[in-house]
């Protein structure tokens, strides 16, 4: 048994994992003339991309509400919201590796959830619960040593903490051995708030005796493997033949910069485990990986060397629908940009907005402020999406054009609509070194009618600057790391009042 604690990959957010891996895997009995003899899989790269965003990712995003109450001592019951996107996992890592899918059982998943009511009730993770711990059940004991456990992800993310199996206590990656079991046919599976339990060996589980599976089952998989699944470096070889014995097995491993150091290696009689010893570096592009397996033998004999290749592809942020800019253009207006929809979902954005196709310095949040200088040009927003493990993608809102005459902002329904309304001709600019003690001027704003009242204010990162009321502004040490612009606002009695803002000016240094 194993108690490790890992950070999340994939995950949005950082998320802390408690794993308990169970016991040693028996190694099947496979029918030899059933077992494919090749280690060339995945070697289509499309599927493997449509099957990871199409599969796994809405599997992961599948919001799940658990039913059960740690304060009433109740599991619950399996629902489809948990079971089906597990289940979905369970069986995509499956496919990966070439292995038949499995099921899940009413019976398994209802004990599974007694013993991951165990473990959050008592705030820990064990196989063996006594009967003084809370919430204790015969049942949900014996599931809890039948069961892969995680703390802290639940239902189809906690797939993906199994898959990674990482930390110096789980070099044999038992929970990875276990979901890859070729025999297996039907597991379990509950999940509370924070607890997984994955039934996967013992009473109640069903087990092809004779299962047909590639001759070697690899994780990463031979051929194409989506790279943000790489399990940091924790990388396996199982022989699906019960006479291969790989205890005596020699690893090594070629990258794209050439041979990788191996940091640890751990066999059991049919199955290896090596880390590298610099998990591969995240790329845009794919990276190849050629692993060599020397020493493994066979009825006692010994086999020649063979190797396969990994792919790491390469899988991007997948824009699903385009931001859209929003608001009324209009001078002093708030424009803003929806954040469109992207998988995997919630990835961190980044904004810069722009005027026919250039960039408007220092504009780079959700909103903008229609200013004069947009009048008659095209505004769009280039918002580039990021997220861990995958290829940062960019794309451009459609280009909004706006409109030749400056629009104004309708008047109060409370004020009576004066006969006409100021028009600006030319927006204000600032001119000056944004440097502390240094100074700005508002300059160039013309309006018609031409002879109007002016009165100027300064804002910093967006907030009216109080007591700057003139043209000119000296910057302060208040100022330094900020941003400014000049506000200006034109009346004339008998015409509705105009403010205009200029774009704001580099970061004040100091």
């Amino acid at each position: 048994m194993v108690l490790l604690r890992v950070t999340a990959g994939m995950a949005a957010t950082a998320l802390t994992w408690s794993l308990l891996a169970t016991g040693a895997v028996a190694a099947p009995d496979v029918d030899p003339r059933n077992a494919p003899s090749t280690l060339s899989r995945n070697t289509d790269r499309q599927q493997v991309v449509d099957d990871y965003y199409g599969v796994l990712v809405p599997a992961t995003e599948a919001p799940f509400s658990w039913n059960g109450s740690v304060a009433s001592c109740d599991p619950g019951a399996p629902t489809a919201a948990e079971q089906g996107p597990t289940l979905a996992a369970v069986n995509y890592m499956r496919n990966l590796a070439g292995l038949a899918p499995v099921t899940f059982s009413p019976e398994l998943s209802a004990r599974a959830l007694k013993a991951a009511l165990i473990m959050q009730a008592s705030k820990t993770l064990t196989h063996d619960p006594t009967s003084s711990m809370a919430c204790y059940t015969k049942d949900g004991a014996s599931a809890a040593g039948q069961s892969n456990l995680a703390s802290g992800v639940t239902a189809a993310r906690a797939v993906l903490a199994y898959m990674v199996d990482p930390g110096a206590l789980n070099t044999i990656a038992s929970h990875r051995r276990w979901i890859l079991h070729p025999p297996t046919r039907v597991m379990g599976s509950g999940s509370t708030t924070s607890i997984n339990a994955l039934t996967v060996f013992g009473s109640g589980v069903t087990v092809d005796k004779a299962p047909t599976a590639p001759e070697w089952i690899t994780w990463p998989t031979a051929g194409y493997f989506p790279a943000p699944l790489e399990p940091d470096g924790r990388w396996s070889l199982q022989a699906s033949r019960s006479d291969t014995d790989l205890r005596g097995a020699v690893v090594s491993v070629t990258g794209p910069g050439g041979p990788v150091p191996i940091a640890n290696t751990a066999t059991e009689r049919a199955w290896v485990v090596w880390d590298l010893a610099t998990a591969p570096a995240h790329s845009s592009s794919d990276q190849h990986y050629t692993v060599t397996i020397s020493g493994a033998k066979r009825d006692r004999k010994r086999l020649a060397p063979f190797s396969y290749t990994v792919t790491l592809a390469a899988m991007e942020v997948r824009n699903l629908a385009l931001p859209q800019v929003q608001g009324q253009h209009a001078v002093g207006q708030t424009l803003s940009v929806t954040p469109g929809s992207w998988a995997p979902a919630s990835p961190s954005l980044a904004y810069q907005w722009r005027r026919n196709g250039v960039a408007i310095p220092g504009e780079v949040l959700s909103t903008y402020e229609f200013t004069a200088e947009d009048v008659g040009g095209d505004l769009d927003v280039l918002v580039t999406a990021s997220r861990p493990r995958h290829v940062t993608t960019s794309v451009s809102t459609s280009g909004t054009a706006a409109p030749e005459t400056l629009a104004q902002p309708p008047a109060s329904e409370t004020e009576q609509s004066p006969r006409d309304a100021v028009l600006v001709r030319r927006g204000v600019k600032v001119v000056g070194r944004p440097v502390v003690g240094g100074r700005l001027r508002a300059k160039g704003a013309r309006f018609d009618p031409g002879s109007v009242r002016l009165r100027y204010s300064w804002e910093r990162n967006g907030r009216t600057i109080k007591g700057a009321r003139k043209s000119t502004y000296r910057l302060r040490a208040k100022d330094r790391g900020k941003r400014l612009r000049a506000v200006v606002t034109a009346t004339k009695a008998g015409y509705a009042p105009l403010t205009v803002r200029s774009t704001v000016s580099r970061r004040v240094r100091g």
